[in-house]
């Protein structure tokens, strides 16, 4: 087991505190070199009020007690650095960080041994954290299916997180906006569950059974139908999803 892994969990498990984090700082820069140029760096923007480090450290203890939001939060904006611009008002902006920010991510849990289930999630949790997301049914339909409902779950925490860590002055808006978000998720899941094509009625060897060959075309008619559901032209019912499913493959009928 990696030392500097083993190490890292523990500095982030627990009932936290940022003064506990701050002091833990160190020995946090010396597993992960990279978070020293976080240390101090101003961010020059009316979003925000602190550095980026300290930003990331207040965000990591907004978070609950799980790895992989934690993991999440230390990374989210590690990339910020490299992505500072200003423009000509002098307001700081970090365009691209969030990929870039998945990117380092990437390479520093490979060379801490974490498993690919945590590196897989938290990497995507950093991708899409400063995703613009309307709290619209379609909208929730489509993150749903790119994500699942666990980790959709989770992109909102991450999200909520990442506020609560920004100026007092915009907080109130932003959260009251993902408060939006999150009870369109509610009302969605309560309605429906097709989020993915595990959530379908059939399955692949169904299709099998109609006749339909082995290979990519059965993946591509299930995402198709997980589609039509969440556009309400199909309800996940077996009978209907089979004989849709005739329809367009033996019949070429349009949905």
């Amino acid at each position: 087991m990696n030392a500097d892994n083993q190490k890292l969990i523990q500095i982030l498990s627990g009932n936290i505190t940022a003064e506990y984090i701050f002091k833990q700082q160190q020995y946090i820069i010396n597993i992960i070199p990279e978070i020293k140029p976080m240390i101090g760096m101003q961010q020059n923007n009316p979003n925000h009020c602190y550095t980026v480090w300290e930003h990331t450290v207040y965000s990591i203890i907004s978070v609950t007690d799980n790895i992989i939001l934690r993991l999440t939060m230390l990374f989210h904006d590690i990339a910020k650095p490299y992505c500072y611009t200003q423009d000509e008002n002098g307001i700081g902006h970090f365009y691209g960080h969030p990929k870039y920010s998945s990117d380092i991510a990437t390479q520093v849990l490979k060379r801490l041994e974490f498993d690919n289930t945590i590196l897989d999630i938290v990497c995507k949790l950093i991708f899409y954290h400063d995703a613009q997301i309307p709290s619209k049914a379609v909208s929730v339909k489509r993150w749903l299916n790119k994500l699942g409902e666990e980790h959709f779950k989770m992109l909102i925490a991450v999200k909520k997180a990442d506020i609560k860590a920004q100026s007092h002055s915009v907080q109130q808006q932003k959260l009251e906006q993902l408060k939006k978000l999150e009870q369109k998720l509610t009302e969605v899941i309560q309605k429906s569950h097709c989020f993915s094509k595990k959530d379908l009625a059939i399955t692949g060897y169904d299709l099998i059974q109609l006749g339909i060959p082995q290979g990519k075309e059965i993946g591509r008619i299930l995402t198709l139908l997980v589609y039509h559901i969440n556009q309400n032209h199909i309800q996940n019912e077996k009978q209907q999803l089979l004989q849709t499913v005739k329809n367009i493959y033996f019949h070429n009928h349009n949905i």
